[in-house]
């Protein structure tokens, strides 16, 4: 019994099927642009390897006929063999070859490093914007007491104008002011942070 790989270039992706797989033996009609059968490989390890090897960037056994559970132990020993299979290789490797894997580890290299940059831009709007909900919060707590303050005021405000005779409308009118000064200042502040 043997492995076979089914290459799908459109999808960029590469899965290992038992020989004796149905897909295999009965292939549905294929673009050879598009991909086709490699193989057969005597052990699952070649076949993986090779799946690898014609730079695939999704290699996975194929749900059909290699059960995805058993995927992590095979994982370890497709790993040990394709170290050796790259110590070999690069020992047969041609110049285009060797220009094609600089040119991969140098985009790899490329995508790591913009995905760390990205990853400390967040972090920094993250830290900048975690400050700004804080100051709104103590804004926030600061208009709450001021009002406290406004309406404990206009109350002891409107005992004493009964006393002395205000209208109500006086006290309304002063009790506005109050707050619309206070609601100016705080959007100054605002607008300064």
């Amino acid at each position: 019994m043997g492995f076979v790989v089914n290459e799908d270039k459109p999808t960029n992706s590469a899965r290992v099927h038992d020989e004796s797989c149905r897909n295999y033996l009965h292939p549905q009609t294929k673009n050879p642009r598009d991909g086709g059968w490699i193989g057969p490989f005597k052990t699952k390890d070649e076949a993986f390897a090779e799946a690898r090897a014609i730079g695939r960037s999704d290699v996975k056994g194929a749900a059909c006929c290699l059960a995805e559970s058993a995927m992590p132990d095979r994982a370890k020993g497709v790993i040990g063999s394709a170290k050796q299979g790259v110590k070999r290789a690069v020992e047969v490797m041609s110049g285009a070859d060797i220009r094609r894997f600089e040119e991969f580890t140098d985009a790899v290299t490329t995508a790591v490093i913009g995905v760390h940059r990205d990853q400390a831009e967040l972090r920094e709007q993250t830290a900048h914007f975690e400050k700004l909900i804080d100051d709104l919060k103590q804004e926030q707590d600061r208009l709450t007491s001021r009002m406290a303050y406004l309406e404990r005021s206009v109350q002891t405000r409107a005992e004493e104008s009964k006393v002395a005779g205000l209208s109500p409308w006086v006290i309304a009118f002063g009790a506005i002011s109050a707050v619309a000064l206070l609601l100016s200042a705080i959007a100054i502040v605002v607008s300064v942070s």
